[in-house]
């Protein structure tokens, strides 16, 4: 039942890494803030800021796939599902959602 439960919870976490990728393609912005990693250092385009939100496909396909190998008990989900959750983690820190 508790991995039934978390593997739901890492398959809806890894797809509201969705959310960011929009965000950074200009979705629910008002103009006053901008989306990306190192926002202020990169000073990117509306452009450049897409391209670099592409990166968010990373943590989504980690969560996604570590997702999957849970459920067919690999022995690789969970060193994926650490490492997913460490980039995703410095991905936000660094200004993901400024």
């Amino acid at each position: 039942m508790w991995r039934l439960l978390f593997m739901i919870a890492m398959l809806l976490h890894g797809i509201g890494h969705l959310l960011f990728l929009m965000n950074t393609w200009g979705y629910w912005k008002d103009g006053s803030r901008r989306a990306g990693l190192f926002p202020d250092v990169l000073a990117l385009s509306q452009t450049g800021e897409g391209i670099i939100g592409l990166l968010w496909l990373a943590p989504l396909a980690g969560f996604v796939i570590g997702t999957w190998g849970l459920l067919n008990q690999n022995a690789w989900w969970s060193p994926l599902a650490l490492a997913t959750a460490i980039l995703s983690s410095v991905m936000i820190s660094s200004g993901g959602v400024a």
